[in-house]
């Protein structure tokens, strides 16, 4: 079958909270060592702690916060590469 229709890119829940948090991190919104509740942080976008979980995880693998075990999230000091990472456009 001959495909009529384009591909549609959409973003998970997880991209778009943690897209709205990173901002909030780079604008200073959310300090550096600033712990990040998940609860408070499902909370306020009114969903799931999983979604929220997620998020912070890919927030993690990009350097914007710091997950301790059985502890907490906290915002970490922004290294010189997470901040390119954010304002860089990929050449693709």
């Amino acid at each position: 079958m001959e495909a009529v229709f384009e591909r549609i890119a959409g973003s998970t829940l997880r991209s778009r909270v943690a897209e709205r948090v990173r901002p909030a991190i780079l604008d200073g919104s959310l300090t550096e060592g600033q712990r990040l509740v998940e609860r408070d942080l499902a909370a306020q976008f009114a969903i799931s702690l999983t979604v929220i979980r997620e998020a912070l995880i890919d927030l993690e693998k990009d350097g914007f916060v710091i997950k301790k075990p059985n502890a907490a999230t906290y915002v970490t000091k922004l290294s010189f590469d997470a901040v390119e990472k954010s304002f860089c456009v990929s050449k693709d």
